[in-house]
């Protein structure tokens, strides 16, 4: 079963996304979370995919990257939703 963490400000869009995930994979396991300060704790390094918002108040999707990093999550297992075109993101994440 997969581990999948959503973490975004905008409640409608992650409902969106959850009912998404439910309807078409069924045996994942999804938690979703508006407020990326309190989603801190459920970011462990055995997280199977995490997406982040990039644009949130309080904390933003670039310091969530920072500390899910630092809690030893894969990077490869890590996808920034942002509404900002593909050249922006590469430029500010060149991870990848």
């Amino acid at each position: 079963m997969g581990n999948i963490l959503l973490i975004d400000d905008d409640a409608a869009f992650l409902k969106l996304l959850e009912d998404y995930v439910a309807e078409h994979y069924p045996s994942l396991h999804v938690l979703t979370c508006n407020d990326p300060i309190k989603c801190l704790v459920s970011i462990t390094a055995d997280l199977d995919l995490l997406l982040i918002d990039l644009e949130m108040p309080a904390l933003d999707g670039s310091k969530v990257l920072a500390y899910a990093l630092s809690k030893g999550l894969n990077k490869n297992r890590i996808v920034i939703v942002s509404g900002h075109d593909a050249d922006y993101l590469h430029e500010r994440f060149p991870m990848g």
